[in-house]
């Protein structure tokens, strides 16, 4: 195990970065790992507390585009297959939140992925659990999100850059 430089603890997986100057020197990154988790926490409060309305929609579309854009993949492949997809997702309930508000089947189903990504956020950032629950978490959310752009009768969205920049 590598221990952190600047706390006496055991860095796991992302806690850690390698840079190299000459010599391997070891940089912890555990207060960019708190900001991450405080980020999460807010998501999913938001989720929480989210009734299905214009104000939140936007506020959940806001929060998770911002995630998905902030948050250090670093070498984390489930990150980096899970982000362009909570990316999309935060688009279509952006683009979408007139339709998602006034039918009561794709607000369910919006809703119920919502609970799903609060799952797999939750798994992956505040709780420790077993790595099974979430593959099985986010091949779900993977195959659920065309069922969603169906659904709202879309095929896919194409993204602009523009576009991300809107919620910074």
């Amino acid at each position: 195990m590598v221990k952190c430089l600047e706390k006496n603890i055991i860095c796991v997986g992302r806690d850690y970065r390698v840079f190299s100057n000459g010599s391997f020197v070891r940089s912890c990154c555990i207060n960019e790992i708190n900001e991450e988790i405080e980020l999460v926490q807010t998501i999913v409060d938001i989720i929480d507390d989210c009734s299905v309305d214009f104000k939140n929609l936007k506020r959940l579309s806001s929060r998770l585009s911002y995630a998905a854009h902030t948050i250090n993949k670093n070498n984390d492949y489930a990150l980096m297959e899970m982000f362009p997809v909570i990316n999309r997702f935060a688009t279509l309930i952006y683009e979408y939140k007139d339709k998602i508000v006034h039918d009561s089947d794709i607000r369910q189903l919006a809703m119920s992925f919502t609970m799903e990504l609060k799952k797999w956020f939750q798994q992956k950032f505040l709780f420790s659990t077993e790595i099974l629950n979430i593959e099985i978490i986010q091949k779900s959310i993977l195959v659920d999100i065309n069922t969603i752009e169906m659904s709202l009768g879309i095929c896919m969205i194409d993204f602009d850059d523009d576009f991300d920049d809107m919620f910074f």
